[in-house]
């Protein structure tokens, strides 16, 4: 019998024996013996783990008269029902058991916070887990049940100083925990000390190498370092040991992230070969995570995630009408998937159907209304089919909506400059150096729009600091020695044309 439960019996014990100190009449005895009886009876079969007969014997605690309201069959029960993945029924039983706190001693109290806070935390209600369990710890510091559950529960809440603190003196008294570790894995990682992380998590591996949960953190923490291929391979062992509930649903959330590692990855690859390569195993991730989900409504919410992210894959491999057929899917699954929208409308864009294109940024905005992404896109189809005035429009909603969206400016800058608003553009390309102030063409175009507004110096000079970040930039040496033929520099016209003919040369 656990220290739990024994520590339990001993408060009906004594209640027992204060009962009989105080001369109780003998049928309350009687009833009092029954209620210890059935109590005990519960005990047995919870420590057996026979979950079933544990409850029913609670049960007849709790019917017999003038014992029945006591805490300690509700806790039991309490007790039973969470370890048989019965949430509700325990938190029922355990919330009874508080109505009862005016004849509860602080040990009992803590165990009925302990295994409150054990549903809370089942449930993945992590804060409401944590003020139970802290009131429990706060009673038995030296409980190792106490301080596990407390560390669990700041682990999985983010507050991984408090839960390194709990969980390390814990694995000091039981160094053969495979979830302490996993768990202190994950508190290192909220901390950013990888490292320590991961010495963890491989720690927590070889005790238990059957466990999915910990493979799949493995690959979190690998992902947050950018080992992008051993990221995917622990969240593959990860579903390979991933046991499906009751409800026969795969580990949807590895399938989803490994296939978001993939598309990362190639991004993020100067690999041609290689980019290709993993956005087709994020492709048929995806497929072996939509192969295993019925279509019915339970799924729609995971198909349509699991669609879109392949649809992703299909347009950045360049697979434009495959993508579009994934993303309809996806929005015929959850129509509110904003996303799903911008993505196809990107793959409008590419198949130059500006109009279903902008239909498509129009959707997103209206589900998302606050994404100046959608905007931008938006102004970008506009500017394609050459109503500038439209894809200003769009342009002002992207910039209202992020002062720092460095694309929204440049492009509006582009329109203004097709509608002969050359001052509007130069004031644009001004906040675009404002934000990457090191970035020549920035310069170069400023100086474009200068020169297209007879403002020569300050177009010799926007171009000179465009050379300055960028010395290679050539179209600069080119454009310098028109504004110095205009103003009658030719010396300093050719000057600069022939640094273009000798950058020109050398880079063939």
């Amino acid at each position: 019998m656990s220290c739990y439960r024994r520590i339990l019996l001993a408060v009906v014990l004594v209640t027992c024996a204060l009962g009989n100190a105080h001369g109780q009449e003998s049928d309350a005895t009687s009833a009092q013996d029954a209620y210890k009886n059935a109590v005990a009876a519960g005990d047995e079969y919870l420590a057996d783990e026979e979950y079933e007969s544990a409850i029913k014997a609670y049960a007849q605690a709790t019917k017999i008269q003038g014992f029945g309201q006591q805490p300690a069959a509700f806790i039991g029960r309490g007790d039973a029902y969470r370890l048989d993945g019965q949430l509700e029924r325990a938190l029922s039983d355990y919330n009874k058991a508080f109505e009862s706190l005016g004849i509860l001693d602080a040990p009992t109290q803590a165990l009925l916070q302990y295994g409150r806070g054990m549903v809370y935390l089942d449930a993945g209600q992590v804060e409401l887990a944590a003020q139970d369990l802290q009131a429990a710890y706060d009673t038995d510091s030296e409980n190792m049940d106490y301080v596990f559950a407390l560390g669990k529960a700041f682990a999985l809440g983010g507050r991984g100083a408090q839960a390194e603190e709990l969980l390390t003196g814990f694995i000091q008294q039981d160094d053969q925990n495979a979830e302490a570790y996993a768990l202190r894995g994950r508190a290192f990682a909220a901390q950013q000390r990888f490292d320590l992380s991961l010495a963890d998590l491989q720690r927590a591996v070889e005790i238990d190498p059957t466990d999915a949960d910990t493979f799949f953190t493995l690959g979190i923490v690998r992902y947050q370092q950018q080992e992008y291929r051993d990221a995917t391979e622990a969240i593959a062992k990860a579903i390979e040991l991933f046991e499906p509930g009751t409800n026969g649903m795969p580990f949807t959330q590895a399938y989803l992230t490994k296939a978001s590692i993939h598309e990362e990855y190639a991004k993020s690859t100067g690999d041609i070969d290689l980019a290709e390569e993993e956005l087709r195993a994020g492709i048929a991730t995806c497929d072996a995570l939509l192969a295993q989900l019925p279509e019915n409504a339970a799924t729609a919410g995971v198909r349509a995630l699991a669609l879109f992210q392949r649809g992703v894959g299909q347009r950045l491999l360049g697979q434009f009408a495959d993508a579009v057929r994934s993303l309809t899917a996806a929005i015929n699954a959850n129509p509110e998937l904003a996303e799903a929208y911008f993505r196809r409308g990107i793959c409008w864009f590419e198949l130059e159907e500006n109009a279903l294109a902008i239909k498509d940024f129009q959707r997103a905005q209206n589900i998302q209304y606050d994404n100046p992404r959608y905007y931008l896109w938006e102004g970008l189809a506009e500017a394609r089919r050459g109503d500038f005035y439209k894809a200003v429009e769009s342009y002002n909603e992207a910039v209202s909506l992020s002062n720092r969206y460095v694309d929204a400016y440049l492009n509006r800058a582009h329109a203004f400059m097709k509608l002969g608003e050359h001052e509007q553009a130069i004031e644009d390309f001004n906040q675009c150096i404002g934000l990457e102030p090191t970035t020549g063409l920035h310069y170069f175009k400023r100086g474009v729009a200068c020169a297209l507004a007879d403002q020569h110096d300050a177009a010799v000079r926007s171009f000179v600091n465009a050379i300055n970040f960028e010395p290679n930039l050539i179209d600069s040496y080119e454009w310098i020695a028109r504004e110095f033929d205009k103003t009658g520099k030719s010396d300093l016209a050719s000057e600069y044309r022939a640094r273009a003919n000798e950058l020109r040369t050398s880079g063939e």
